[in-house]
Order: structure tokens, then C-alpha cells, then sequence
């Protein structure tokens, strides 16, 4: 495994990624997206609508978005995200990610109730 910095991305630059079909080009953008745009929602937007992707590698690292968004940023609008995980939970394929994020949101947002849109 080979490390790669996690650069921001612009997002029109984002989008065009996204838009691409390229599930890896959409994987690395969602992860840099998620470390640094500032506009949590937008991005726990893009992830919600991404988690029922076909391809299940795309599904596991929303759920490992929403985990970032968590420790990074401090916010999720958790009503909206648990259902999600929830059911990537009941998927073999991704129910690790959703794990480690459920871990990561308990930590990072102990004791704060659901941030709603």
C-alpha cells in the first residue's frame, strides 16, 4: 500500500469526479472531501446518496465518511446518517466500515444529540 496525501479538492472538480462513475475516482474524492470541505452537510449529503451505490467499495467508504465527518468537523446530522448504517451494517461486505464510523460517532459526538438539517 502505497501512501497518498489527502489534498483538497474544489468542488466543481469534486462533482466532475463523482459524476465520472469511477468508483475508485469517487472513493478518493469522498475522503477528500470529507477532510477538507468545510460544508459538512454538502458532503453528508453526497455520502447519503452514494450509500446505496451498486458497487459495495463506494458504500464502505461513505460509511468511513460519516466517521470522518464525526471526528473532524464535530457534526452529523445523525437522524439522517444511523439509518444508513444501519443497514451498510447488515451488509457482510460493509458492515466493518459502518462499525468503525458507529465507533467513531459515539466518540466524537458523545453526549450532543442529533445535529438536524
Amino acid at each position: 500500500m502505497k501512501y497518498v496525501e489527502v489534498e483538497p479538492i474544489d468542488r466543481d472538480e469534486a462533482e466532475k469526479l463523482i459524476a465520472s462513475g469511477d468508483s475508485e475516482c469517487i472513493n478518493f474524492t469522498l475522503v477528500r472531501l470529507a477532510y477538507h470541505e468545510p460544508d459538512w452537510r454538502w458532503v453528508e449529503g453526497l455520502c447519503l446518496k452514494l450509500s446505496t451505490h451498486e458497487d459495495w467499495r463506494v458504500r464502505a467508504i461513505c460509511a468511513t465518511c460519516f466517521g470522518h465527518l464525526a471526528r473532524i468537523h464535530g457534526e452529523l446530522d445523525t437522524m439522517q446518517v444511523m439509518p444508513v448504517l444501519r443497514r451498510l451494517l447488515d451488509d457482510a461486505l460493509t458492515k466493518g466500515y459502518a462499525e468503525e464510523a458507529v465507533d467513531e460517532i459515539k466518540i466524537f459526538l458523545r453526549g450532543r444529540g442529533p445535529r438536524p438539517q
